[in-house]
C-alpha cells in the first residue's frame, strides 16, 4: 500500500513538472550567437554590366546567356534557425550543427520554400578556438563523419563568436601562394570579417583592373554584408535584413555565376601554363 502511494505521489509530481521542462532544444556551446526561431533576411544584387567588364577583360565567355538578368532587380532569401545540437566531438574537430528552413520570395506565389517539408540546410560551426576557422571549415566538412540527417550543409553562413580575425587575415593571405603569376594581393580586417584587394595588373596577356571583395559577420557571429567589385563598379552586393521586389530567378544561380567568373582568371592561367609549351 505504501509502495503504491509513493509511485501515485512521483506520477503526479511528474504530470506537474512536465509542461515547465523544455524538451526542445539543446544546450548550444558559449560560441554560438544565435536562438532557435530567429529569422534572417539578406538582400542580393548583381549588376550584369560590371559583372561582363569583368568577363571581357579575361577574354572569356560564359557558357549562360546575361541578357535576361539585365532587367532583373534584387532578390531576397530569408532563413530561420530551426534547431542547435550540442557540441559533438569529432574525430578531427569539435563543432556546432544548426539547422535552417530557407525560403525565396517569389512574385505572385510569395515566400516559396528551397526545402521540402522536414528537411533543411545545415550550418557547420567550428568551435571558436580553431585556429585557421575558413581553411579548417571546408576541411571538416570533407573529413568529419557527419550524421545521417545532415543532407546539405552551408559552410561560414553563421561563424562562432569571438574569432580572432587578426589571425584568420594571416590564414586567408597565406593562401595567395596559389594563385600563379598575380602578385600585390592583401587583406585586411574589415570591422569583423576582411576585405581582399587585388590590385589591377597584366597576367600573362590579360589585363585586369583592380578588385575587391569584402565579407563581414555581425555581433551574432551570421553572415553580414559582402561586396565584389570591380574596376571601381560593384558586380555583387549582399546584405542583411533589406527587403526589395524579388525577381523568380535563383540563389544559386547567381552565387554560381559570381564565383565563376572571380575564380575564372585562376582556372584560365593555370589551363595556359598547362598547355604551354
Amino acid at each position: 500500500m505504501r509502495k503504491t502511494r509513493i509511485v501515485c505521489i512521483s506520477i503526479f509530481f511528474a504530470l506537474v513538472l512536465i509542461p515547465f521542462v523544455n524538451f526542445s532544444t539543446a544546450a548550444p556551446p558559449d560560441y554560438i550567437g544565435v536562438q532557435v526561431g530567429e529569422e534572417y533576411s539578406w538582400k542580393i544584387h548583381i549588376n550584369i554590366n560590371n559583372l561582363q567588364n569583368l568577363i571581357d577583360d579575361m577574354n572569356e565567355t560564359l557558357p549562360i546567356d546575361l541578357t535576361p538578368f539585365e532587367t532583373m532587380s534584387d532578390t531576397t532569401i530569408k532563413a530561420k534557425i530551426e534547431w542547435i545540437s550540442d557540441e559533438i566531438v569529432g574525430s578531427l574537430y569539435d563543432y556546432t550543427l544548426i539547422n535552417i528552413s530557407i525560403t525565396m520570395a517569389v512574385p505572385g506565389y510569395g515566400d516559396v520554400p528551397m526545402t521540402l517539408p522536414g528537411h533543411y540546410f545545415t550550418i557547420f560551426v567550428l568551435n571558436n578556438n580553431t585556429a585557421n576557422y575558413f581553411n579548417d571549415t571546408i576541411n571538416a566538412i570533407n573529413h568529419e563523419v557527419l550524421p545521417s540527417y545532415v543532407e546539405s550543409s552551408i559552410p561560414m553562413l553563421i561563424v562562432p563568436l569571438n574569432l580572432n580575425w587578426t589571425q584568420e587575415v594571416q590564414a586567408l593571405e597565406a593562401l595567395y601562394s596559389f594563385l600563379p603569376g598575380m602578385s600585390g594581393i592583401t587583406t585586411e580586417v574589415y570591422g569583423n570579417g576582411f576585405k581582399i584587394t587585388m590590385p589591377s595588373q597584366t597576367v600573362e596577356t590579360i589585363t585586369l583592373q583592380q578588385m575587391e571583395i569584402f565579407a563581414t559577420w555581425d555581433q551574432k557571429g551570421v553572415f553580414n554584408t559582402a561586396k565584389i567589385t570591380y574596376g571601381g563598379g560593384t558586380i555583387l552586393s549582399v546584405n542583411i535584413g533589406d527587403e526589395g521586389e524579388i525577381p523568380g530567378y535563383e540563389l544559386p544561380m547567381i552565387i554560381g555565376i559570381t564565383t565563376a567568373v572571380c575564380i575564372g582568371v585562376i582556372l584560365s592561367i593555370r589551363k595556359k601554363n598547362r598547355f604551354k609549351v
